[in-house]
């Protein structure tokens, strides 16, 4: 994957790092601004961090550059800011609901035996 002219990795959403992320994303993507690498750095931390423990503002701009790969977000223009794509709103809840809902659904749950 390509963010102008430098490569980058692949967007895994199995990945506690990323699944955070998303919902960092989610959780931002209301704001009137946009939001700054801090913004998502910030909120991963408040749900949990990671499990090596270190997530910063750098960290959350190389996860925003996946994203930014993915056309899930994009950059505003002549800033450090950025939101987040109606597509990729749409990708990162059905995502979320997949994982959370479905894949990872207690036994006895709503699915059929």
């Amino acid at each position: 994957m390509l963010v102008g002219q430098a490569r980058v990795g692949s967007v895994d959403f199995s990945r506690a790092r990323m699944q955070r992320m998303a919902q960092a994303v989610l959780s931002l993507s209301t704001a009137p601004r946009g939001f700054t690498a801090s913004h998502p750095a910030a909120q991963v931390q408040a749900l949990g961090g990671t499990p090596n423990g270190d997530y910063g503002a750098r960290q959350a701009a190389y996860d925003v550059k996946k994203l930014r790969a993915k056309k899930m977000v994009y950059k505003r223009d002549r800033s450090h800011r950025y939101e987040a794509t109606p597509e990729g709103l749409r990708s990162i809840t059905a995502l979320w609901i997949l994982r959370h809902k479905v894949i990872q659904a207690p036994a006895g749950c709503c699915l059929p035996a």
